[in-house]
This record gives C-alpha cells, sequence and structure tokens, in this order.
C-alpha cells in the first residue's frame, strides 16, 4: 500500500514540478525580450496638477452640485500663469499583439531617452500600462512618443489565484497523507548521482558565465563611489562619513588594500569571488536540502547579474548570509564563527544590519532565558563580540540619520561635534544595561521567559516587514535589497517547520515558485552589457585624456547633473579633475571635505582664464558649445567646451 501511494504521489508531484518549471521559465524568457511600443493618449491629470501647484483648495470653485466641473478648471490651469507645471498621463500601446499586458504579463517600460519636456517620468506600479511625467508645456502637441523598449513580467496575482493556491492545496493534502514516503524521497534524491553530476555542471557554468560579465561590464557611478571611497579615503574617514554613503563601512574596507592596483580587474574580481563561494556553499553544502530550491535560486535576476556583475556591496552581504544559513543550526556549538559572521553581516548593508539585529535580538534572548548562568559563562566572549557589533552599527545607524535627515536636529543635534557626543553617550548608555544585564544574569538574578517556534516565527516575520517598511520610508528599496529579505523570511520558515518535515517540500517548492515571480529569468541587462557600454564612462575618460583636458592647469571640468556621472568617470584618473556642482549630501563621489553647494553662474565663470569642460546639459547662464556625446546602454554623456568669457 505504501508502495502504491508513493507511486501516486510521484506520479502526481514530479510532472507538476516539471510542468511548473517550464511553463514559468519559458514564459518570463519570452516576456523578458526587449519589444518596441510607443507612448500616447496624453491627458492633463487635473488632480496631481493641483497638488503639485498647491492648488487643491480650488476644487470647491469649480465644483457644481457635486461634481468636478472638469472643463472650466482645465482652462484655469493651463491659464494661470503662475502655474509652470504640469503633470500629465499617459499609456504605452504595442506594435506586438501578443506580448503586451494582458492577464498573464505586466509591462515594464524603459523610461530613458524620452523628450527633454518630460521629466520624471515614472509608470504606475505592478506592471500597469499607465504613467504620469512633469511638465512645462501647456499642450502636448505630439500624439505618439515612439521606439519606447518595454519588457513584460509574469503578473503575481493572475498566477496565485488561477494556479499556485489550488495546485497548492492539492499538493498540501498530498504531502500530509504520504508525508514518510515523501521525506524518503527527498533525502535518496539529493543523494542520486545526476544530480551531483548537475550541481558541478551549474557550477561550472555559472563561474564562466560571470566572467564572461565581468571582462565586458564597465563600471558606473555606484561602483565608481565605492572604488573613489575606499582609494580616497583613509580608514577612519571611510568609518565616519558612512552617513553620506548610506551603507556600512566592511566592503569599502575589503577593497581599500587593493586600489592600488588598475581599477578594471580588481573590485569585480573581488565582488564575483564573493558571489561565487556563496553559490559554491548553496549548491555542496546543501542548505535547506532541497537543490531545485537552490538552483532556483542561483539562476534568477539578482545571481545571474545584479550580485555578480555589478559590484556593490551587495555580493558581500549575500556570501555572509549564506555562511550564517550554513552553519545556523551549530550557532550554540560554532558560537564564534556565527557571531562574527553575524556581526560582519550588519555592517555590509542596511538590509544586513537589519536581518543581522533580528538573529542577535533572539540570540540574547536565548542566554538570559536559560535556567541558569552556566551557558552565559561559556559563551561570554562571544557575547563581548556581537556587543561590540552592535554597537558599532550603532554608531553606524545614527550617523546615517545624523547625515541623511533632520531627526537629531530636533535634539538641538546641528554639529559635528554634538553628534559625536550624543553617539558616545547612546553607546554608553547601552554598555551599562548590557554590563548591568551580565551581572544580574550570571548572579540568578534574572531570566527572561522562553520562546515557543511559534511565538519566534510570528516575532521575527513582524520584525521583517517593519524593517523592510522603515528602511523603504528612510532610504529607499529597490529588488536587490528586497532579495535578501525574501530569501531570509523563506528561511526562516524552513527553521520554524523543521519539526513538522512533511511540510519541508510543500514551503520549499511553493518558495521556488515566488522566487521564480518576484526575481524571473532575465538576460536583458548581461546581454546589454555585454553588447554595450553600460554608461560610455571609459570612452569619456579616453577622450578627456586624448584631448588633455586632464591638464589642470589648463582645463577645469565641471559636472553639473542629476545623474552624478563623474563617479564613474573620475576612477579612471589618480587626481580628482572633476567638479560636481550637482553634488549633495548623499552622494560621495567627490571628497567629502569639499562639497560644492553654489550653483550659480559665478562659481563657473570666476575659476580664472582656464577653459571650462562642462559634462552636462545646462550649466546655469552659460551658452554650450557642443562638442560630441557618448551613450552607453543605460545612461548619457553629453561633452560641451565653454570658456569664462
Amino acid at each position: 500500500m505504501k508502495t502504491k501511494s508513493k507511486n501516486l504521489f510521484l506520479k502526481i508531484y514530479i510532472p507538476f514540478v516539471i510542468v511548473t518549471i517550464i511553463a514559468l521559465v519559458v514564459l518570463q524568457i519570452l516576456g523578458s525580450k526587449s519589444r518596441i511600443g510607443y507612448l500616447t493618449d496624453f491627458n492633463l491629470n487635473i488632480e496631481r496638477t493641483l497638488e503639485l501647484n498647491n492648488l487643491m483648495n480650488v476644487n470647491e470653485s469649480f465644483t457644481i452640485d457635486g461634481k468636478l466641473d472638469e472643463e472650466n478648471i482645465k482652462n484655469y490651469l493651463l491659464t494661470n500663469e503662475n502655474i509652470t507645471n504640469y503633470i500629465y498621463h499617459f499609456r504605452i500601446r504595442y506594435y506586438d499583439k501578443t506580448f503586451r499586458n494582458n492577464d498573464i504579463y505586466g509591462v515594464y517600460v524603459d523610461l530613458y531617452n524620452l523628450p527633454d519636456y518630460m521629466e520624471n517620468a515614472e509608470m504606475e506600479e505592478n506592471g500597469s500600462p499607465y504613467g504620469n511625467f512633469i511638465s512645462d508645456k501647456k499642450e502636448i502637441e505630439e500624439e505618439k512618443i515612439y521606439n519606447i523598449n518595454y519588457t513584460l513580467r509574469i503578473k503575481i496575482g493572475l498566477i496565485l489565484k488561477l494556479y499556485l493556491i489550488p495546485i497548492g492545496i492539492y499538493l498540501f493534502i498530498l504531502l500530509v497523507k504520504y508525508h514518510d514516503e515523501t521525506n524518503l524521497y527527498l533525502k535518496s534524491f539529493s543523494n542520486l548521482r545526476y544530480i551531483k553530476v548537475l550541481k558541478y555542471i551549474l557550477f561550472i557554468s555559472y563561474i564562466i558565465y560571470i566572467l564572461i560579465g565581468i571582462i565586458h561590464h564597465e563600471p558606473w557611478r555606484d561602483e565608481g563611489q565605492a572604488w573613489l571611497i575606499a582609494r580616497d579615503l583613509s580608514f577612519l574617514d571611510i568609518f565616519l562619513n558612512t552617513g553620506w554613503e548610506g551603507h556600512p563601512f566592511l566592503f569599502h574596507f575589503i577593497i581599500k588594500p587593493f586600489t592600488f592596483l588598475p581599477f578594471y580587474p580588481t573590485l569585480h574580481i573581488i565582488n564575483a569571488i564573493f558571489v561565487v563561494i556563496a553559490v559554491y556553499i548553496l549548491l555542496f553544502k546543501n542548505i535547506l536540502n532541497n537543490f531545485l530550491f537552490n538552483a532556483v535560486l542561483i539562476l534568477n535576476s539578482m545571481l545571474m547579474y545584479e550580485y555578480p556583475i555589478v559590484a556593490r556591496n551587495y555580493g558581500l552581504a549575500f556570501i555572509l548570509f549564506v555562511y550564517i544559513m550554513y552553519i545556523y543550526k551549530y550557532r550554540y556549538i560554532k558560537t564564534t564563527n556565527y557571531i562574527i559572521a553575524l556581526g560582519l553581516l550588519m555592517n555590509t548593508t542596511v538590509i544586513g544590519s537589519s536581518i543581522g539585529f533580528i538573529e542577535s535580538a533572539f540570540f540574547l534572548w536565548r542566554i538570559f532565558a536559560s535556567a541558569s548562568g552556566n551557558f552565559l559563562r561559556k559563551k561570554i566572549k562571544d557575547l563581548i563580540i556581537l556587543w561590540a557589533f552592535l554597537l558599532i552599527i550603532l554608531f553606524q545607524l545614527l550617523l546615517m540619520i545624523y547625515r541623511r535627515s533632520g531627526y537629531l536636529a530636533k535634539l538641538n543635534i546641528n554639529s559635528d561635534k554634538d553628534f559625536y557626543i550624543f553617539a558616545l553617550l547612546v553607546i554608553l548608555f547601552f554598555t551599562i544595561i548590557f554590563l548591568v544585564a551580565i551581572i544580574l544574569k550570571l548572579n540568578k538574578n534574572i531570566k527572561l521567559f522562553r520562546l515557543n517556534y511559534f511565538v519566534q516565527f510570528l516575532i521575527k516575520i513582524i520584525l521583517i516587514y517593519f524593517f523592510i517598511f522603515s528602511i523603504k520610508h528612510f532610504y529607499g528599496l529597490s529588488n536587490r535589497h528586497t532579495f535578501l529579505f525574501v530569501i531570509y523570511s523563506i528561511f526562516t520558515l524552513y527553521i520554524y517547520i523543521n519539526k513538522n518535515n512533511y511540510l519541508h517540500l510543500f514551503i520549499l517548492n511553493l518558495s521556488f515558485l515566488i522566487i521564480l515571480i518576484l526575481y524571473p529569468f532575465g538576460f536583458n541587462a548581461y546581454i546589454d552589457d555585454i553588447k554595450n557600454n553600460f554608461s560610455g564612462c571609459k570612452d569619456a575618460a579616453k577622450y578627456i585624456k586624448d584631448n588633455g583636458f586632464d591638464n589642470k592647469d589648463k582645463y577645469i571640468i565641471i559636472a553639473k547633473n542629476q545623474i552624478y556621472l563623474s563617479g564613474s568617470i573620475l576612477p579612471y584618473f589618480n587626481e580628482k579633475i572633476i567638479y560636481d556642482t550637482g553634488i549633495d549630501e548623499y552622494i560621495s563621489f567627490i571628497d567629502y571635505s569639499k562639497v560644492y553647494k553654489d550653483y550659480n553662474t559665478n562659481f563657473i565663470t570666476n575659476l580664472g582664464n582656464k577653459e571650462i569642460i562642462s559634462i552636462d546639459d545646462t550649466v546655469d547662464g552659460v551658452k554650450l558649445i557642443y562638442l560630441t556625446n557618448f551613450k552607453g546602454s543605460w545612461e548619457k554623456i553629453n561633452f560641451y567646451i565653454v570658456t569664462n568669457n
């Protein structure tokens, strides 16, 4: 009977998995191909234009019998001389009759290289074909904007409603009924010879894939920023200026010793090594004991491009997180390794800080909830190390709040001196609490209550989403940020169903479907990166050198833009030859000690008799003479030359 049950389950389960993977991969690959459409249906967005110009109160004057007179209010907006900016609504339409926004796909539009009058263009959320932009034009004369690239992604809601939920419930019933056979099958499946061969093929192919990518990749502004911070600042300055950067210091500390080497082969090799090691651990150390899940985790857009090719601190955060997953069940045995990995993770990114804080809190709670102080005595060294890491990241977070917001100004903290005194007092306060708690615990005067598995799981999930929304509000989140949060949530769920082994297969297969949907297979960015210059900055740097514009005695190079391309060009020069007047307190391409905030013409024209090279479309009050243009796959650089005359 058991054999028949097992065969029945396998006959249903294996085809389900295979068909699901093939269908999702094929749909996503077909959708991820770049296609051409056009923007049309331009209409004035009355409500948002009123809101933009702080005129929401005029609605009452144009409301008749409870209805808004849109025609008259539109005339009011277009004839009011005090209104200089309007918000227009638009939508994308398609030449392709099949691959467009529909019940299966959401559309994601490339809004680069739009006409100059279309500012801050953005699409509505969740793959909507509709969008908005700001313009100083009273009317949009064009009926269509042609040659707009777009890609498609599978809609999450539809799959959940029509596919995952009913199939998932059915699988759940099967797993509960035949869980003994399922667990036996899983254990034998991971040890099959052809699975081991597949792992090696996948790993070797991945290394070759990444090597090709980093050889062709041209660093862009964020990567240039990381390199310049490490190259031009001392270790102390890097640590003390975390607030401007927006991430902790660890990545910059690691790459600083290598900054005497050529720019290209170092930063990206270091970053790729981090990710490749993490992929090796995922494949060969049986994290979560599911090859299918690990393979899907590796073959998604984050680990196929964003983390290994774009050299920022996300690859470092990922390897530390994977290592923590690997040793997690031994965290109270290999405690020192676990604590150090946790502390380092906290100092990689704000997401790493969030995950590290959650795990640190539960680790400390477990120790102070033990029946006696013996466990504490054994782990006192590890507790001191962990607390030191927590104090370091506390200082870093306080520094980010101080640099990037006005919150501390409410406490009359308006200078660096005030901040350092405040930070020292906060650190001293928490250190005293920590020491008092240890003394009380050693004398058996304190014991926290134990948390059962369900309560631990619930608190962790709440904390994860608390940090997600907090970071989104304060810092901003993109897919590359949320990726670690998603994996951490899945990992947390997996840990706390450990007592119910028959749920493992269901949870993991549901998880790989979620990852496929949230972070689908997509090679467009990778292919574009190989075919084209990423930003054109290498050619721009060559142009500067070939024309002798890097001669500081004869020329001054000015960058005044909002996309901070100076950070992509500067790493090709040993000196700071570019002055960036568009720099603000969140960006750190230029020397921290010399942030230019003078946006007027005098800054440009009062620099002596040197000729000025400008890397920008406009400079206030100065007529620019067009020289040349460099266009990469993502960004564009215009070069102009002016004199102080």
